[in-house]
């Protein structure tokens, strides 16, 4: 057991440290960060490790993020890591970032891994979708814009929980991001570029 705590360690830390992202064993974290006036770092992350046979668990959060910085960095993942048996691992991360003032720099990264490590009668499903939007005006959710997105991680949640078959979540994921890209067309006339990363992994 002491082998493979250290060994889905290594895994979730390499992980992330592609994405330029903090490692940690098991977390839900959000975090924006500003090292200047100028530039901004957004960082959500939805990490599940199992390593106890039988457990069950999903994880999944959305980040709005707004900023006028000039130098823009976004990165957002999901991992989902089963070293046990009989496990289910569904971590479904979303993000949103809306950058006002045309910026100058946008570095946006976004990651998706499953694993099943030595898993007997296991499942992993990880979801990462990203949105970001670069305007040269001011880029304001109102509060119906900001209740749907409530609504949208209220929703995830329950999904990410629900015990249904994999390609059900997966399914429903779709669908919750598109209302998230309604939203942000609706509310600042502008069609959203996604980005998507998905992993599975069963045995």
């Amino acid at each position: 057991m002491v082998r493979r705590l250290r060994w889905a360690a290594a895994v979730v830390a390499a992980t992330l440290a592609l994405a330029g992202l903090p490692a940690t064993a098991s977390a839900a974290a959000a975090s924006g960060t500003a090292p200047d006036a100028r530039s901004v770092t957004f960082t959500d992350q939805q990490v599940l490790e199992l390593t106890r046979d039988g457990t069950r668990r999903g994880a999944s959060g959305l980040g709005v993020h707004h900023t006028d910085a000039d130098r823009v960095t976004a990165r957002n993942a999901a991992v989902a890591y089963a070293a046990c048996d009989g496990c289910r691992a569904v971590s479904l991360s979303f993000q949103v970032v809306l950058a006002d003032g045309r910026p100058t720099d946008v570095d946006a990264q976004n990651l998706a891994v499953a694993v099943n490590d030595h898993c007997r009668r296991c499942e992993t499903l990880a979801v990462a979708y990203q949105v970001v939007v670069a305007s040269p005006g001011r880029t304001r959710l109102t509060e119906v814009g900001r209740v749907g997105l409530q609504y949208v991680e209220l929703r995830l949640g329950g999904l990410a929980r629900s015990g249904r078959p994999l390609p059900e979540i997966r399914r429903e994921a779709d669908r919750l991001m598109r209302i998230v890209q309604d939203i942000v067309t609706e509310e600042l006339d502008a069609r959203p570029v996604i980005r998507e990363r998905e992993r599975w992994d069963r045995d």
